[in-house]
């Protein structure tokens, strides 16, 4: 929830300023999809 706050805040291009929340955001993301995947797989 932070992120999308500093997004709202920071202005029009909150990705030149910290290019390294996207990074996490994109890797944290797939291992969410990781855990949804392997969820189904063991039911």
């Amino acid at each position: 929830m932070g992120i999308l706050c500093r997004d709202r805040g920071g202005g029009e291009r909150p990705t030149q300023k910290s290019p390294t929340s996207g990074l996490i955001f994109s890797i944290f993301f797939g291992l969410i999809i990781r855990a949804i995947h392997h969820g189904e797989n063991t039911h």
